[in-house]
């Protein structure tokens, strides 16, 4: 009884994997047109562990002039009540604040695909 002739599996070109940027790794899709496979095959290689998604965090820090301009900001809202004693902060009704890392930031997780051992 004959059946269905089965696909030879595509082996992956590690030299090749290797020669492609970290840029170019970030999706199932772009990864396999660099290596010229189907997404399929891509997707096959990492559900047996030969290539291995990765994910980095990307956590934005205040620079040291940030950080200084913040708190001149913060010291400037603060003033003096005189009737109390005490100080208090200005009412803040007519200012906005947009954060200027929501302009310049990237997305917040990057993920890219792996040779273990990379």
């Amino acid at each position: 009884m004959k059946g269905k002739p089965k696909k030879k599996h595509i082996q992956l070109d590690i030299e090749r994997m290797k020669a492609i940027v970290f840029e170019k790794r970030s999706t199932i899709r772009r990864l396999a047109r660099e290596l010229n496979v189907s997404k399929r095959h891509i997707d096959r290689w990492v559900q047996e562990g030969v290539i291995k998604p990765y994910t980095n965090q990307i956590k934005p820090e205040l620079t040291f002039t940030n950080k200084l301009q913040r708190l001149k900001f913060s010291l400037n809202a603060i003033v003096l009540d005189r009737d109390v004693n005490q100080l208090k902060f200005t009412t803040m009704h007519n200012i906005v604040h947009i954060y200027e890392k929501w302009f310049y930031m990237k997305r917040t997780c990057e993920r890219y695909y792996m040779i273990p051992g990379e």
